[in-house]
């Protein structure tokens, strides 16, 4: 508090003191002391606002931005409604982040680097936004790729491809996306004529992959034997799954994952969210009458009659 406003401030307060002491001393006593009490406060209160000239001291950023429009690195606009210091934005895969312009909006008088000036969001980047009354809040944004656990085209990303896996690509991120919640709490493998205990034409596979080549061929298998109810089995029912707009797009590729990468799903489930504990089909055959199953208590994987009714989760590649 500067010198002056002290003194204004002791001045203001021995003045309302002595016309108090002089009320009283008069013989009207409506003055009590608490009262004297909230007439000090008042005077105070009105003696920082003065000195202060009302000057505002709201800093903070609102909303980050990467506007597609500013940045070629991006398809889509990425916007970031902000109520902490520490501002977390998802950028997609494989997008360059050394050179991308930010458009900022915050409260305050200024805002430095500014809106609108590229910046190198290798490491994360600090800004300093300043107040009406000259105080600063200190802001860093952190750029990253999705990871695990994060809504991405149409789902929850469930598993990002490694070194080794079918469609593995050193130069660019793919992996599994699983859907936001079960496609059905029993259904059966499939259904129609004698597919329970034939095996499926061309076969199925187990390794992470091929779910979608294993869904293809049971569902030509069910179609030859008659049955054109793709609700009526998981495989078909995986196929037919569109998900809702969530804001990350809506897609129509998904398929019943095979054994490997429904151990993915079990890996990272707690990640992904809205599993029961309970059993969920893979697209893998075992036999003529059997498919791969997996309990999501325990991750314990056997095998069962195709006839039998479990859990599904459709998942598609990305």
């Amino acid at each position: 508090m500067g010198r002056g406003l002290k003194k204004n401030l002791v001045l203001s307060i021995a003045v309302i003191t002595v016309i108090a002491t002089l009320l009283v001393l008069a013989g009207i006593t409506g003055c009590s002391n608490g009262m004297l009490e909230d007439i000090k406060d008042k005077i105070v209160q009105d003696e920082i606002d003065a000195a202060a000239g009302g000057f505002s001291a709201s800093k903070a950023i609102t909303v980050f931005s990467f506007l597609a429009a500013d940045n070629a690195a991006l398809s889509a606009d990425i916007i970031e409604t902000t109520t902490g210091t520490d501002i977390f934005v998802t950028v997609p895969f494989g997008t360059t982040v050394t050179a991308l312009i930010p458009t900022i909006s915050y409260t305050g008088t200024s805002i430095s680097p500014a809106s609108g000036m590229t910046q190198d969001f290798t490491s994360s980047v600090s800004y300093t936004v300043t107040a009406e009354d000259s105080t600063e809040q200190y802001f860093d944004v952190i750029v990253s790729e999705p990871v695990v656990g994060d809504a991405y085209q149409g789902g929850i990303i469930a598993y990002i491809l490694e070194s080794g896996d079918t469609g593995y690509d050193a130069n660019f991120v793919h992996g599994l996306i699983a859907a936001n919640a079960d496609q059905s709490t029993d259904i059966v493998w499939i259904s129609g004529g004698s597919t329970q205990i034939t095996s499926v034409p061309n076969g199925t596979e187990t390794a992470i992959g091929t779910g979608q080549v294993n869904t293809t061929n049971i569902i030509s298998q069910a179609v030859a034997a008659g049955n054109s109810d793709l609700l009526s089995y998981a495989a078909g029912l995986c196929d037919y799954y569109t998900n809702a707009d969530t804001g990350t797009g809506v897609y129509s590729d998904w398929h019943l994952p095979s054994l490997d990468e429904l151990n993915k799903l079990y890996i990272n489930e707690v990640e992904i969210g809205g599993f029961a504990d309970d059993y969920y089909w893979s697209s893998s055959e075992y036999d003529s009458s059997s498919a791969w199953f997996q309990y999501f208590y325990d991750g314990y994987q056997a095998n069962y009659g195709k006839g039998n009714a479990y859990r599904v989760r459709a998942v598609r590649a990305f």
